[in-house]
């Protein structure tokens, strides 16, 4: 009996130490070393266009659609506050933020073009 528990002992002990070697060290993640990082699209837009710029990108959208990006973005408010401060539903900021968001794309893209 007792080599039968010093042999079950000696396998787990080897069991363990295998199973050791094979695991992958845990390292906590940090972003900065991710070499798969693409910059926001935030920071690519800072980058590329000043403040007067994006005021005059807003000023070519709708009083709507500048007023729910405006609320969304730069107030940081929910779709919840905004709607309640633009007195319409949820559904409607989301569409105009949308396509808001949709006519900057577009008006960008068209500028680049011609650069």
């Amino acid at each position: 009996m007792r080599t039968l528990t010093f042999s079950i002992a000696h396998a787990r002990v080897v069991d363990h130490h295998r199973a050791r070697t094979r695991a992958p060290a845990l390292v906590p993640f940090d972003p900065d070393a991710d070499p798969r990082h693409v910059p926001s699209a935030e920071d690519v837009h800072g980058a590329a266009v000043d403040e007067q710029n994006t005021l005059a990108l807003l000023h070519r959208l709708g009083d709507d659609q500048r007023e729910a990006l405006t609320l969304r973005v730069v107030a940081d408010l929910s779709l919840d506050e905004t709607a309640q401060v633009m007195g319409r539903s949820v559904g409607a900021v989301k569409q105009l933020q949308r396509r808001a968001l949709e006519a900057l794309r577009t008006i960008v893209s068209a500028e680049a073009a011609h650069e």
